[in-house]
């Protein structure tokens, strides 16, 4: 009984070395798990910071390429409204007496058309005159006998084919004057939008093409309403174009009209985002 317990006895000292060198082992090992842990933190860390450096590089630098592209833009848009009002037409603001008016000035194009409409109108008169020696012709060939109305049917033949011919071309240049002219006028209205547009621009509050949300830079106005600005935007979190439309709020309106504009706003956003038609503009962010 003795020997049993003494082996008893030897093998919980065995049992209880063993798991001071298990507990001592799982000491250390956490130990250096630790240190190893905390290695690792610090390269996450040193690597996090390295990446949030180089996103603000890169949204640095995306920003100074679509500020120069931008640039670019408007100096472009800047040529063509000098251009186009130069070849279309302008609108100018004239003062009679204590009244302001817009007026329309043609450009070298209307200019050119109208010249063309006096020539066109010349013809016609011109036209209209051989018309009418073509039927005094005819009278008298009633009346002429011999040699004299064999030279009148010569004198009728000829006339009526430079008459015909003359008319071919008046109809054809009719039909090419009044589709220019069609044309012009689209022009000239899509020109007066584009003018309008960039005269906004000029006084708005963000023609300096501001980021704003940390998320979008403005580019150009696109559209304009009562209390609202639609500009062209580059969105830097989905990378791609989108229309950003601003609302304004005047410092001038009570506390109830101001509320009546943004529950109207957001009435009208809900609406948007419940949407989903090839034919209407998506809501992808308010």
């Amino acid at each position: 009984m003795f020997d049993l317990f003494l082996r008893e006895s030897r093998k919980e000292i065995e049992l209880a070395e063993k798991l001071k060198e298990l507990q001592a082992s799982s000491e250390s090992y956490k130990k250096q798990s630790e240190v190893e842990l905390s290695s690792y933190r610090e390269k996450i860390a040193g690597l996090q910071e390295k990446l949030d450096l180089f996103q603000k590089q890169s949204l640095d630098t995306k920003i100074a390429i679509l500020r120069d592209l931008t640039s670019q833009e408007d100096s472009l848009r800047y040529q063509k409204l000098l251009h186009d009002n130069m070849r279309i037409g302008s609108v100018t603001t004239r003062r009679d007496g204590h009244i302001v008016q817009d007026f329309w000035e043609d450009g070298e194009e209307f200019k050119s058309l109208r010249v063309q409409k006096v020539k066109l109108e010349h013809e016609k008169e011109s036209l209209e005159n051989i018309k009418k020696v073509i039927s005094k012709i005819k009278s008298s060939l009633n009346s002429a006998r011999g040699q004299e109305a064999e030279c009148l049917k010569v004198e009728l033949l000829e006339t009526e084919e430079i008459y015909k011919f003359r008319l071919s071309l008046f109809k054809k240049d009719i039909a090419s004057c009044l589709e220019k002219e069609n044309d012009l006028e689209l022009q000239k209205s899509l020109h007066i939008r584009f003018s309008k547009l960039y005269i906004d621009e000029s006084i708005s509050r963000y023609n300096s093409h501001p980021v704003l949300n940390s998320r979008y830079i403005l580019h150009y106005l696109i559209g304009k309403g009562g209390f609202s600005e639609v500009y062209k935007a580059y969105d830097f979190v989905e990378n791609r174009f989108v229309a950003l439309k601003l609302h304004e709020i005047s410092s001038q309106w009570n506390e109830e009209r101001k509320e009546n504009f943004v529950r109207h706003a957001y009435r009208e956003t809900s609406i948007l985002q419940s949407l989903n038609h090839p034919r209407i503009v998506r809501c992808y962010d308010v």
